[in-house]
């Protein structure tokens, strides 16, 4: 089952200008999607939240979003969580690191810092707890990206 109108009240998106309101109204429609999902499900469940920082956008301050965040982990032991971010602002940067002392597993993407190059589009590191840090090189095509570890040689970059 995939919930797709969250935040949505029917038709109308239940927003306003008080930013306590718009966290209080988030996180009833979130709750009440999980009750109804969990009560259907009986296996595990997966929140994904694309991209946390767009909530700074609706006027949530970075401790709303720790709330909802907490919350969330806090609300049955059948939930997995699954948070993307970007890193545009200070606040997005102390987002991301707040949830990276809470995370099993950080995915970060950048681009390359020495230019372009028609080979590589950019970096992905991997880390774990307790784990040494994987690094893999990606190039994003048309059709797919194709990942490899930093000096491999790609023989073939069309996707199959």
């Amino acid at each position: 089952m995939v919930v797709d109108d969250i935040g949505s009240d029917g038709e109308k998106i239940v927003l306003n200008d008080d930013a306590d309101k718009v966290t209080e109204n988030l996180y009833k429609n979130i709750e009440q999607s999980l009750n109804d999902l969990l009560q259907a499900c009986s296996g595990l469940t997966y929140i994904v939240i694309d991209d946390l920082s767009g909530l700074f956008h609706l006027g949530l301050t970075f401790k709303d979003c720790i709330f909802l965040i907490n919350s969330l982990l806090n609300f049955d032991d059948r939930i997995n969580l699954i948070v993307g971010t970007h890193i545009a602002s200070n606040d997005d940067q102390h987002l991301a690191t707040a949830l990276s002392y809470i995370s099993d597993i950080i995915i970060s993407v950048d681009s390359l810092r020495a230019g372009r190059s028609n080979i590589v589009t950019g970096v992905i590191k991997i880390q774990r707890h307790d784990i040494p840090m994987e690094k893999y090189h990606f190039k994003a095509m048309d059709k797919g990206v194709k990942i490899f570890k930093p000096g491999e040689v790609i023989k073939n970059l069309h996707m199959v």
